[in-house]
């Protein structure tokens, strides 16, 4: 697989019947597939969710082996979260963990989070332990899931290759749920867990290693992330989480009401952003992941 770099930056233009045309910030790698492989085998590859690949490439089936040749978009530059650079601050709507040290970004990883009725909770909790070659004990909810389908499960499942925490766990002052590693890596970046968060191996072994006890750990839903500068608008969207944790699209239209309030107090056209949206939606172009931007010169 051979990735180089893509501009992907349009012109932005205010058009004649009023609108602004988008445009892709250079955010986004394009990537050359050299030999056949699977979707997941391509996120995992290059750190992005796998349904944030879905997202930004259109008409991919998540189950897809990708030919050789085929061109893919890379969202792998992607906005920070609002609020305290501190910390773990585990974004939902992106599927992605972000950590913080001394007010800076240490890393950024995929993950994998609670399925629609087992959906991870927002918190604002601290890492309590961090495990080595972690035993996993099945709660009862598992355990009577299990029974349903006619299987069984141990009391404990020992470290090894059918251990879902795989080789590291970070615990939190949250009963029952943890960052952990996985045996089923094609489940990161996607919506499969029973409410745990779940990353890569490699990823895990990296956070146990560097991230100490008493980290803060923000669990937020964010599904549109933005900064407004003095050189324009640039604003991140993901298609709104379902389940009754989360506001559905309430969540969307807070943040974008947020984004007018911004473009107000400078001065610029709330009815400009407007235009663009509705054309983004129309374009479906909008909740794709990929960092999109208007200048201030198509918001005045």
């Amino acid at each position: 697989m051979k990735m180089r770099r893509s501009l992907l930056v349009l012109s932005i233009v205010a058009l004649s019947n009023g609108g602004v045309a988008a445009a892709w910030v250079n955010d986004a790698d394009q990537i050359t597939i050299e030999s056949a492989e699977t979707l997941a085998a391509v996120a995992r590859r290059t750190g992005v969710p796998l349904d944030g690949l879905v997202s930004a490439n259109e008409h991919l089936d998540i189950r897809a082996t990708l030919e050789k040749g085929r061109l893919l978009r890379i969202p792998n530059a992607p906005l920070e979260p609002s609020g305290p650079r501190d910390g773990l601050v585990v974004n939902l709507a992106e599927l992605r963990v972000y950590y913080f040290v001394n007010d800076a970004l240490a890393n950024v990883f995929p993950i994998g989070i609670g399925r629609t009725g087992n959906d991870t909770p927002l918190a604002d909790t601290r890492i309590t332990r961090v495990d080595a070659e972690p035993s996993w004990r099945p709660p009862a909810s598992i355990h009577a899931e299990y029974r349903a389908h006619g299987l069984s499960l141990p009391a404990v499942v020992l470290p090894g290759p059918d251990n879902p925490l795989g080789g590291h766990a970070l615990r939190l002052n949250l009963p029952g749920y943890l960052l952990h590693g996985t045996n089923a890596p094609e489940g990161v970046g996607l919506r499969v867990s029973h409410g745990c968060i779940r990353l890569y191996n490699e990823h895990i072994a990296i956070l146990a290693e560097t991230v100490p006890v008493g980290t803060r750990v923000r669990i937020v839903n964010e599904p549109v992330k933005w900064r407004l500068d003095e050189a324009g608008l640039l604003i991140e969207a993901y298609r709104p989480l379902t389940g009754k944790r989360y506001e559905g699209a309430a969540a969307v239209s807070d943040a974008l009401d947020g984004i007018r309030a911004a473009i107000a107090a400078k001065g610029l056209s709330v009815a400009r952003f407007d235009t663009w949206l509705e054309e983004r939606h129309v374009a479906r172009d909008l909740f794709t992941g990929l960092v999109l931007t208007l200048s201030v010169e198509a918001l005045s």
